[in-house]
Formats: C-alpha cells, sequence, structure tokens
C-alpha cells in the first residue's frame, strides 16, 4: 500500500473518530486536512485540492450527503473520489450514497481495514487485487 504523498480530506463532526482516522492514515503515509462539518469541508476541498474525501454522512450545519453534491456540482471538484460514513449499511443507505453521487459507502463503525483498503483501492499507488474489503459497496 503506497499512500505517501495522497491527501485526504476527513470531514466528520465526531471529533474522536476523526481523529482516530487521521492519526491511522498519517501513519499509512497520508497528508490528513480535517473539517467539521460538511460547509467546511467545501472550503477545505477548494483550498487543498484532496485526493479524495472521506465524510460522516449525518453532520451539523451540512451532512455528508450534501457535501457530495455541492463537490459534484463544482467543476473544480466533481472527480474528487468520495467515501460517505453511514450509521448502517443496507440497502437503502447504499442507494442513498449513490443517489448522492458517492463513490463508496461504508459503515462509520466498521472495521479500519475496510476502509483502509477502499482508500487503497480508490487512490493507492500500487493496487493489489487479492485484497478485497468485506463491507464496501461501490456504485
Amino acid at each position: 500500500m503506497q499512500l505517501n504523498g495522497k491527501t485526504v480530506l476527513l470531514v466528520a463532526d465526531d471529533i474522536a473518530h476523526r481523529d482516530h482516522l487521521a492519526r491511522r492514515l498519517h501513519e499509512l503515509g497520508c497528508d490528513v486536512v480535517t473539517a467539521d462539518n460538511g460547509a467546511l469541508g467545501v472550503l477545505a476541498a477548494h483550498a487543498e485540492c484532496p485526493s479524495l474525501v472521506v465524510a460522516e454522512s449525518q453532520m451539523p450545519v451540512m451532512s455528508g450527503y450534501h457535501l457530495v453534491e455541492v463537490l459534484r456540482s463544482d467543476q473544480v471538484t466533481q472527480e474528487i473520489p468520495v467515501i460517505l460514513l453511514v450509521a448502517a449499511v443496507d440497502d437503502a443507505a447504499i442507494a442513498r450514497c449513490w443517489s448522492h453521487g458517492a463513490d463508496f459507502c461504508l459503515p462509520k463503525a466498521g472495521g479500519m481495514n475496510d476502509l483502509i483498503l477502499t482508500i487503497d483501492r480508490t487512490i493507492g499507488a500500487t493496487h493489489q487485487p487479492e485484497y478485497e474489503a468485506q463491507q464496501t459497496y461501490a456504485a
């Protein structure tokens, strides 16, 4: 897994969760930028031009769903891959993520391995097809 030099924007209002993810991604070589809500996430996406956005679906001020819609409607940010973290993954959650334009839908409380493998599959320099995430749902 080669994530050195890749910038990941983490958008989450859950400080403990956001900090845990940021530390883990930093350990893997990512540059990590954080935002507390979707509105700040949009600003950060413009300022930082991240390789990937990982966002919680439910946040105050602007939800992750609305964040994806705003990113997709802007020519500067429309191609940035987005992983939405949802409370529970079921058919309705997957459909909602995709209908708003997210690339991936993962459970917020899911394993870190699935998130890391999805990030590697999306922006990693060396994709290794023998790895498969257990709970990743992609469009």
